[in-house]
């Protein structure tokens, strides 16, 4: 009787022989299958061939001046109509050059893109800048007789004298 219940859930997935028709229908299951799993994280997935050298963002356009602030920084809208973002968009018909958005809750979001150059180069002055701040502070706390607790993970401890 298990078996019986075993082969019925598999039903339809395996069963096919392997044509290119049967090979897509597999495919657009599993993707939507996937889809269903993990449903709660999908509002903002990306579907659609991204360039390897773009860093992506979603950019809330209800934010008065949000997208010209990021235009300013070197970002660009998004334009590809091979691109949806969004599992509710796939499938949604879009005219050719029109932005890559998607309305969530009131909101407009707009895909947008960077160089990845430039990205991993602001990435890198910011990290550079917060481990400047980070060892002026522990500078600081040796100076005052603290010092990082970093075994116990609970932050600074006065130093035993």
């Amino acid at each position: 009787m298990k078996k019986n219940r075993k082969e019925n859930k598999n039903k339809g997935l395996t069963s096919e022989p392997d044509t290119g028709d049967a090979t897509e229908k597999r495919r657009l299951l599993k993707e939507k299958l996937k889809r269903q799993i993990s449903s709660a994280r999908d509002i903002l997935t990306i579907y659609g061939d991204k360039n390897p050298d773009k860093h992506y963002r979603v950019v809330n356009t209800n934010k008065p001046g949000r997208v010209h602030q990021m235009e300013r920084q070197g970002y660009e809208v998004v334009l590809d109509e091979d691109m949806v973002m969004g599992d509710s968009a796939i499938g949604e018909n879009r005219d050719a050059g029109t932005a890559v958005t998607l309305s969530y809750k009131g909101e407009t979001l707009v895909l947008m893109c960077i160089d990845k150059d430039i990205f991993d180069l602001r990435q890198e002055i910011k990290q550079e800048e917060n481990d400047e701040i980070e060892n002026e502070m522990n500078r600081e706390l040796r100076a005052e007789g603290l010092i990082p607790n970093i075994q116990s993970g609970e932050g600074y401890a006065k130093r035993a004298l």
